[in-house]
């Protein structure tokens, strides 16, 4: 079977508090790539950690174009009490969101 092509890509960058870093990974490992996983046009959610930079946290969302964003599942995933939760946790951290349309499709 062919793997599926991908236009989109969203790249989110963060930091968190480190009182509430725990709780963070845990959501975001437990919930927030799950559901996204499981979204229509997901192709794949990675993240990463560098200890030295700021911010510290890169998620990668290889999606099969950049409308998967506006879908009602992807909104859903993005708004659960525990989302809600993390957003204050993290209301005096910069979120970086960024995304792209690419000119060749990935595989």
């Amino acid at each position: 079977m062919a793997a599926k092509k991908g236009w989109g890509l969203l790249m989110v960058y963060t930091d968190v508090p480190a009182e509430h870093e725990e709780e963070f990974n845990r959501w975001y490992d437990e919930e927030h790539i799950p559901l996204l996983s499981r979204v229509p046009g997901v192709l794949r959610a990675r993240r990463f950690f560098d200890p030295n930079s700021k911010p510290r946290y890169v998620a990668l969302y290889d999606l099969a174009d950049e409308l998967v964003v506006e879908h009602p599942d992807w909104q859903a995933a993005t708004r659960t009490q525990w989302a809600r939760k993390i957003d204050k946790l993290t209301g005096g951290v910069e979120w970086v969101l960024r995304l792209y349309r690419s000119y060749t499709p990935v595989a």
